[in-house]
């Protein structure tokens, strides 16, 4: 699923990626691209037809994936999780006692891992640091939210068009076939616009999992006497396989969260306006 995702043809260039002769001595499939699919193949996932066929008919191997984009590396994700921690940290130590972190040391810090010139603990909220990592790709999927709920709430209107074709004999065919092409169509709309949700989120959870990976390995092995007595080698195991794996799982069902409200509040405002459309409807015949 990792190399699934957001990757290209495997014919693209970018990062160095291994030759077809030592492609079958290499299990892993470590090829990486910077090229993105072109914007049709991203709008209607494309770049994964052909992984797809190849699998209803055997099984798909290492190699037959496509490359990875280099934006799923554990490096990448890293370093901005990082950053943004760092920058943080230093904003709330300004604020809780006046103090900050010299510049010369700003610039000297390891960037690599959470570890401070700092005895005092400072915790930094997961979600928030996650929000702002992310948030261009939480956007875009507010925004197919919001594209996916207005083609949900036409095809009540136009079955009632559809049925007013029906009953209308004197209105020409046409018409009717238009409204049912409109209403193909929303449905078609409704279930890319969910498919981009869920693959959007997908994809930060991914980032999110393999990030904090990176991250957790890099602190685990500077950690100091204290730490380790207190932090055993499961714990940090279990961190990873575990905890990692929940926290990318609520990534990708976090559209519960905020997307039920705007589903109730679109429903009910839907179930209004067809009250007023049937009293209307009522007094007039």
């Amino acid at each position: 699923m990792l190399v699934l995702t957001m990757s290209g043809n495997s014919s693209m260039p970018g990062r160095p990626t291994i030759s077809d002769e030592s492609e079958e001595g290499d299990p892993k499939n470590c090829r990486y691209t910077d090229r993105k699919p072109n914007l049709w193949n991203r709008l209607t996932f494309g770049h994964l037809t052909r992984v797809i066929l190849k699998g209803s008919w055997e099984t798909i191997e290492a190699k037959d994936l496509n490359p990875l984009h280099t934006l799923f590396t554990a490096k990448d994700t890293s370093e901005r999780l990082l950053r943004l921690w760092k920058a943080k940290y230093s904003r709330m130590r300004h604020d809780g006692d006046g103090d900050t972190l010299e510049n010369g040391l700003v610039g000297d810090l390891d960037t690599d891992v959470f570890i401070l010139p700092d005895s005092k603990s400072t915790k930094i909220n997961m979600v928030w640091l996650v929000i702002n990592a992310f948030w261009p790709h939480f956007l875009l999927a507010f925004i197919c939210k919001l594209f996916q709920l207005s083609a949900g709430l036409l095809p009540p209107f136009l079955v009632g068009y559809l049925l007013d074709v029906l009953k209308n004999k004197e209105m020409p065919d046409r018409y009717g076939y238009y409204v049912a092409g409109v209403l193909f169509l929303s449905q078609q709309m409704s279930s890319l616009m969910t498919a981009h949700i869920y693959g959007t989120l997908l994809n930060i959870g991914i980032k999110c999992r393999s990030g904090f990976s990176s991250v957790i390995y890099q602190k685990a092995l500077r950690l100091s006497s204290k730490s380790t007595k207190e932090f055993s080698t499961g714990d940090v195991i279990n961190l990873v396989s575990v905890d990692l794996q929940n926290v990318m799982r609520c990534v990708m069902l976090s559209v519960s969260l905020w997307g039920s409200p705007i589903n109730v509040r679109c429903l009910n405002s839907s179930h209004r306006e067809f009250e007023c459309t049937n009293i209307f409807y009522t007094r007039l015949c």
